[in-house]
């Protein structure tokens, strides 16, 4: 599955990155309830040392609602 690079940390050796949520497992998004049309996205890390990138089981209808979350919850 093919992933979008959101930012870039380059200390960190790490890339934000986001992926389409598959429309069949989830339906909204896991901080708001919205549906966003059935648009939802993945948000994870993909690390310089390659490998697949890491993608949360979680899926959000915005950046904005991903951070929220993660304020919320921890990393």
């Amino acid at each position: 599955m093919s992933y979008v690079q959101l930012s870039r940390d380059p200390l960190g050796r790490r890339t934000f990155v986001r992926r389409l949520a598959d429309e069949y497992t989830y339906q909204t998004c896991s901080w708001c309830g919205c549906t966003r049309g059935k648009r939802l996205f993945q948000y994870g890390w993909d690390n310089d040392g390659g490998g697949q990138p890491y993608f949360g089981s979680q899926a959000f209808c915005s950046v904005g609602c991903y951070r929220s979350y993660q304020d919320e919850e921890g990393p």
